[in-house]
């Protein structure tokens, strides 16, 4: 499983939290109500990088587990007087970073890459939201902050979560007595450089249809349905795959752009247009595409295009 980038918000309780190695919430507001932020130390899991923020980029942690029952740490004394006692707790192993920031000082590089919804800190000023205890981010995001903190050492070392992925995925495969051993080849050789799905997706995409790059050097094959969401017919299937320049990949994998079965790019209303008129991007009609491909765009559009 991939492992992912989290913000924590813990002015009050930072230094307790970091010197004991772990992050603890209440389960819910003191009214009894549900909260986002609270709810995310559910979604942490075994290996997952924790920022801890209290004034500065203090610390990046590890996540050595997933979340557990707990009552409100004794060490926090008067801090949180008002929080509910039973609360969820995440052990984590937290490392002094080389180089602390304040966000305020990089508001310009760490706004565009904010996700939407909950954000850890204020998008224009750069300050914590006192609301927001725990942020799931972006990797992206993730990758910028660690280093902005001169931790590039563990930043190579957390992509390098990719290739383990890839390889758990290859030994799938190579244990599936389901599949011949020319479809495994082929699946095998799909998912490493791309391989025959990529071959077959440039002879029916040879260039890339936004930039108009016809040197496939410069190019990727782009599942339209993810690796991970397709079956292995749809992994092999060519009319599942564009070539994308890799910027337009990025936007395209993540979901914020799509487009329409006549051609029409959509742009996800949550993204900026600053950001995607710097990387020298314009709306545009990239040409319709065939009613196999129509299948798969459909399905990017609503479960991957973000609205």
């Amino acid at each position: 499983m991939k492992k992912r980038f989290f913000w924590v918000n813990h002015k009050q309780t930072g230094k307790q939290e970091r010197e004991n190695n772990y992050i603890w919430a209440p389960k819910t507001k003191s009214n009894g109500a549900r909260n986002v932020p609270y709810d995310n130390l559910l979604k942490v899991r075994e290996g997952d990088i924790i920022f801890s923020y209290s004034s500065v980029i203090q610390a990046y942690g590890v996540a050595k587990g997933i979340a557990y029952s707990a009552e409100k740490p004794n060490e926090f004394g008067k801090a949180g007087d008002a929080w509910n006692k039973d609360g969820w707790k995440v052990d984590v192993k937290f490392h002094e970073v080389k180089h602390k920031i304040k966000p305020s000082d990089y508001i310009n590089q760490l706004a565009p890459l904010l996700n939407a919804k909950h954000f850890p800190i204020s998008p224009k000023t750069g300050f914590g939201m006192q609301s927001c205890y725990l942020a799931e981010i972006s990797d992206e995001l993730g990758l910028l902050l660690l280093s902005l903190t001169e931790t590039e050492s563990f930043a190579e070392s957390f992509i390098c979560r990719d290739v383990v992925a890839e390889q758990e995925e290859i030994n799938l495969i190579e244990e599936d007595k389901n599949l011949t051993t020319t479809e495994k080849e082929r699946l095998i050789s799909s998912r490493v450089g791309q391989g025959a799905f990529r071959k077959d997706v440039i002879k029916l995409e040879p260039i890339c249809r936004v930039t108009k790059i016809s040197d496939t050097t410069f190019l990727k094959a782009s599942h339209i349905k993810p690796w991970s969401e397709s079956n292995n017919l749809e992994r092999l299937d060519p009319y599942n795959g564009l070539m994308l320049a890799p910027h337009v990949d990025h936007l395209f994998d993540k979901g914020w752009i799509s487009f329409a079965d006549n051609g029409d790019m959509m742009v996800s209303p949550q993204l900026k247009p600053q950001v995607f008129s710097q990387l020298g991007l314009k709306k545009c009609n990239v040409g319709s595409f065939s009613a196999k491909t129509c299948r798969y765009l459909d399905w990017h559009r609503s479960e991957l295009y973000k609205k």
